[in-house]
């Protein structure tokens, strides 16, 4: 019996062999998951039992691959690969892809696996299907050439309700008038409060069975920061609730030759900005790390970050990756406020990020095309389905990133009881795209950080997309399109 469980109170995906997780039936465990209103992505083998999966919006990442002859081989359950795979990914002999998003399987008759470090090993041969029943739990559609791959065209299906998670409210009655904007923001704050408190409160506990407890915050934590209203909300929530943390070190990532290339970069000019205000307010409990990225530190590395974010790679992912790579790794500059000394960069086992607060309440540019087209019926439309991709397209490849360099990353406003409560209020109150770009996007959040005192410098600008902001795309991707797939060479 072994479970694998990555989740925000495993920094480190492990494989967990102790008293409590002998005791444990599959049954349980996939009752437990199902369930569950938190970040996961477990695998568990027990008496020829087979139950593996990942949270509603795919917040951590597991990867199944095996042999291009699937009738005879192995397959692999895995979180992501790391540089010793290069050669069979780039043999073309592997076959991988992440397990679907909100979805967990029960397969039964399952041959006893090999077990690894951080990964499951099954031998199968023509025969090995023919016994095994499968049964899967999802929200979303069944993916048929998942489906198709690995033999689960005949499971037994079960459709989740997902309504409360990814149905944006359909009360669009105040669309066309004057909005109190400002009852709900405080909501929002409240909520949000409580949200980034729960991450780290409650215990993992199937029943009759504990597995861990409450995680203490460690003396320094790390942001992911660029100086846009999310990760800066973030912040300010993060240093409100979490009085006890000594310094929050604010990684801002940024991608240029020279020392004027990386001051004129749109995230470390907002990023500095937002350092000051900071520590101004709250006092010089912060430092900010500065990772300025030359373009031979891209080449350098460049195997690796494919590697690591693989199955993903198109030239949007390797941009996007690239970011969150050196920015995880947190080499840089440190500075503090002023003359003030604070502690020596240490890095966290986690960082803050402010990601989904876009999907959530209607940031991207697309979103104000969306409504000016078709009203508040099509914008409905657009954040339900950004909802519904953000673990597909985003999750799972930043997960395997950060945690290449052991970090975690944490996103409050997808915290679970967060998602449900804003999925909740009427979109007019999300957004008023009466108001010009960069403050008619995210409105309500907007309104929240002028509640709690943050400037208009730093709450009403225009979104900048992160491999832009970072000069990432202008030193390194200028002219290519973002969906070209980048091949399975790795250099």
């Amino acid at each position: 019996m072994s479970l694998y469980l990555a989740q925000y109170q495993f920094w480190t995906p492990k494989i967990l062999q102790n008293e409590a997780t002998q005791a444990l039936t599959a049954s349980e465990v996939k009752d437990f998951f199902l369930n569950c209103q938190s970040d996961f992505a477990f695998v568990f083998h027990k008496d020829g039992e087979l139950v593996f999966g990942r949270d509603i919006f795919g917040r951590r990442s597991l990867i199944i691959c095996g042999n291009t002859n699937l009738k005879e081989g192995e397959i692999e359950i895995r979180h992501g690969f790391n540089g010793q795979d290069v050669a069979k990914l780039e043999n073309g002999q592997t076959r991988a892809e992440e397990v679907p998003v909100g979805t967990i399987f029960h397969l039964k008759n399952v041959p006893e696996p090999k077990i690894t470090d951080t990964s499951f090993i099954f031998s199968y041969n023509s025969n090995t299907w023919e016994n095994i029943t499968t049964e899967i739990y999802t929200y979303y559609p069944v993916n048929p050439p998942y489906s198709d791959a690995y033999n689960l065209l005949n499971a037994n299906v079960t459709h989740l309700d997902s309504t409360s998670y990814i149905k944006p409210s359909c009360d669009f009655s105040d669309g066309d008038g004057d909005r109190d904007f400002e009852s709900v923001a405080r909501k929002l704050i409240d909520e949000m409060k409580k949200a980034t408190v729960d991450i780290f409160q409650p215990d993992l506990v199937i029943p009759d069975h504990h597995l861990s407890g409450p995680v203490n915050m460690p003396e320094q934590v790390s942001v992911s920061f660029s100086g846009g209203v999310d990760s800066l909300f973030v912040t300010v929530i993060a240093a409100t609730v979490f009085p006890e943390v000594k310094q929050f070190n604010l990684i801002n990532t940024l991608f240029g030759d020279t020392e004027e290339d990386q001051d004129k970069a749109h995230d470390r000019k907002k990023g500095r900005e937002a350092f000051e205000w900071l520590c101004e307010y709250f006092g010089p409990k912060f430092s900010m790390i500065e990772v300025n990225v030359p373009r031979e530190d891209i080449e350098k590395h460049r195997s690796t970050i494919r590697t690591v974010m693989y199955p993903k790679d198109t030239v949007l992912d390797e941009s996007l990756a690239s970011v969150v790579w050196f920015g995880s790794r947190g080499k840089g500059k440190q500075v503090f406020y002023k003359d003030h000394q604070g502690l020596e960069f240490k890095p966290s086992p986690f960082a803050f990020c402010g990601s989904g607060s876009d999907e959530l309440l209607g940031g991207y540019a697309r979103h104000r095309t969306y409504y000016e087209k078709g009203g508040w019926e099509s914008l409905h439309e657009g954040l339900e389905a950004e909802i519904c991709r953000i673990g597909e397209r985003n999750f799972g490849r930043d997960d395997r990133i950060t945690m290449s360099n052991g970090v975690a990353l944490i996103a409050p406003f997808m915290h679970d009881s967060f998602v449900k409560w804003i999925t909740a209020v009427p979109l007019p109150y999300r957004v008023d795209f009466r108001e010009p770009r960069g403050i008619g996007e995210k409105k309500l959040l907007r309104v929240a950080m002028r509640l709690l005192g943050l400037p208009p410098h730093l709450t009403d600008t225009p979104k900048k997309a992160m491999q832009f902001g970072s000069g990432y795309v202008k030193q390194h991707s200028k002219g290519k399109n973002g969906a070209d797939k980048l091949g399975v060479n790795m250099d």
